[in-house]
């Protein structure tokens, strides 16, 4: 959690994006930048994440600018630009004018600035990043697994074609309009559920036990992979779960290990299934009751237990659980112990585990009535489907199913809406099918800047309490590192939004300007806002609550 000791020969950190912005804040303040060889940015379409990516983009800004200043050394930081006019400044602004920028050439110092590698399988306009990370770009469309993509509407299922359409239909009943180049639906080639399936959440139950119903019981090839279905909020998660032990309780897919004669309904073991299969999942079934001891005194026919669910092979994962809780089921699922994880948002990156079919339930955020809930964005379902078929795992083939939701119960805002505002209205089933199919095909919602949603506030402020940027040339050249910058001009944007952020902090007292050394610096507020990695606003409403406690 925190970098190894200075000039200690290296080593190894793993981090969040909030870590990786205090590891950073650190480095920086000790100037120990110079230290770092490589940063390898994993699932880096996570910079567009409304919630984390400003922590992600701050985090590589600081970098950024922090390495280029390392390299070009004080000389060049202390020749400002000369259209900045010293005298016009004062105690609550500093004038950002054209940026100066760096040199550009660092090709004779490439040795003293640390590589960054940023990798992920759904982000659009990476050209916009490569200007961001001064990078090269590697492209490449292969996948050891092939997938296959199902839309799911009125009680049938329809095959996406991932490569795009060129007014050719694909073998289920997707296809795209060679004049228009929008999706449309075929009923004459769609397969259909079986009837009893209504809800949602019975689509999911018949897609699970599809699943497993090609599977060869005697062999057991089940070890290959299991089913993960996504919902939209932890209770769905547990409603799911306890839904398919319900109904699928006898399917052989499930019922191959000892239910180790835990409480709630439901059958026995199977006595055909192998003797370690049965002691595997009866140990990790005995850990979630010890890590839960009192679950199974309120649970119900209808409410089970993690452990009761867990001993039919089902389980849920979501942000609710402990560490622990969740260690027993992601290892419980990568072994083949429990064959259905119902989960949310927590599995859909960074969890590579072996499932042979995804089942997308609720494709939207979740929210309380009378609220519409909002369908899931083009980068978050790509991301989700993309979690069947992972290799090194045995599957042939990934098959990755999303059931659309009533079209009254969402709220979406069309993708191409000129091109199908002609066929379907906003609130009818095969628009939103066609919606949804339209997203998981494309390249996904365009590239921003998250930190320019934040007034760039806390950009400002981390930089000033680090020692980072502090007077106008370095104040300039730190901006000129965001992806804000990469992506807008200079002077409408990113100047603008820059100046604006200065003259918010200074007025409510977290910087102040010294007119003597002529830089911005952090009061004790803005020190401790910083401290707590806490955004100006927060913190605002923090002090505001302490003072009317008084």
């Amino acid at each position: 959690g925190r970098p190894p000791p200075p000039d200690g020969g290296g080593g190894l950190l793993v981090c969040t994006p909030e870590k990786f912005n205090d590891v950073m804040t650190r480095l920086i303040e000790e100037e120990r930048v110079r230290e770092l060889s490589s940063v390898v940015v994993d699932e880096l379409h996570m910079v567009q994440d409304p919630s984390r990516g400003g922590t992600l983009e701050l985090a590589l800004t600081k970098l950024l600018f922090a390495a280029r200043k390392t390299v070009e050394g004080h000389a060049a930081i202390d020749n400002l630009d000369a259209a900045i006019d010293r005298e016009d400044m004062h105690d609550h602004l500093v004038p950002l004018t054209e940026p100066s920028g760096f040199s550009g050439d660092f090709s004779d110092a490439d040795a003293s600035k640390p590589q960054i590698i940023g990798m992920s399988a759904t982000l659009a306009d990476i050209d916009g990043l490569a200007r961001w990370f001064d990078a090269k770009l590697f492209e490449t469309d292969f996948r050891p697994v092939p997938l296959r993509t199902h839309i799911v509407t009125g009680g049938r299922v329809f095959s996406l074609r991932s490569d795009g359409g060129d007014g050719r239909e694909d073998e289920d009943g997707i296809h795209r309009d060679s004049n228009e180049n929008v999706p449309s639906l075929d009923p004459r080639r769609a397969r259909a559920l079986p009837p009893a399936a209504v809800t949602e959440t019975d689509h999911a139950v018949e897609l699970v036990r599809e699943g497993f119903a090609d599977e060869d019981e005697t062999t057991h090839v089940t070890r290959r992979g299991g089913v993960i279905v996504f919902c939209a909020a932890k209770f769905q998660c547990e409603a799911t779960a306890n839904a398919l032990v319900t109904k699928l309780a006898n399917d052989a897919g499930l019922a191959d290990a000892d239910a180790d004669g835990g409480p709630g309904p439901g059958p026995g073991p199977d006595a055909s299934a192998p003797g370690p299969t049965r002691a595997s999942r009866a140990a990790l079934v005995d850990e979630l009751r010890r890590l839960q001891p009192h679950a199974a005194d309120i649970e119900t026919e209808k409410k089970r237990s993690l452990a009761t669910c867990a001993s039919r092979g089902v389980v849920w994962h979501h942000s609710a659980l402990r560490a622990e809780e969740k260690s027993v089921v992601e290892r419980g699922f990568r072994e083949g112990v429990f064959r259905v994880v119902c989960c949310t948002t927590t599995m859909a990156t960074g969890v590579n585990l072996p499932a042979k079919r995804v089942v997308i339930a609720n494709p939207y955020v979740y929210r309380k009535k009378p609220a519409l809930h909002e369908v899931l964005r083009a980068r978050d379902l790509q991301q989700m489907v993309g979690r069947a078929g992972r290799a090194g795992f045995g599957a042939d083939v990934g098959d990755a199913f999303v059931v659309c939701p009533r079209a009254a119960e969402v709220r979406w805002t069309r993708r191409g809406a000129e091109a199908t505002s002609s066929r379907a209205t906003p609130r009818d089933a095969d628009a939103l099918a066609l919606e949804i199919a339209e997203r998981l095909s494309s390249d996904g919602e365009a590239l921003s800047s998250t930190i320019a949603q934040a007034g760039m506030r806390r950009v400002m402020l981390e930089a000033a309490a680090c020692g980072l940027a502090r007077d106008p040339g370095d104040i300039k050249r730190y901006i000129q590192c965001t992806l804000l910058n990469a992506l807008n001009d200079f002077q409408d944007v990113v100047a603008a939004g820059a100046t604006r952020a200065l003259r918010w902090l200074a007025e409510r007292s977290f910087l102040s300007w010294d007119a003597e050394s002529q830089k911005w610096n952090p009061t004790p507020l803005g020190r401790a806002a910083a401290a707590a990695h806490l955004d100006p606003d927060r913190a605002v409403a923090v002090v505001a609550d302490v003072r009317k406690a008084r």
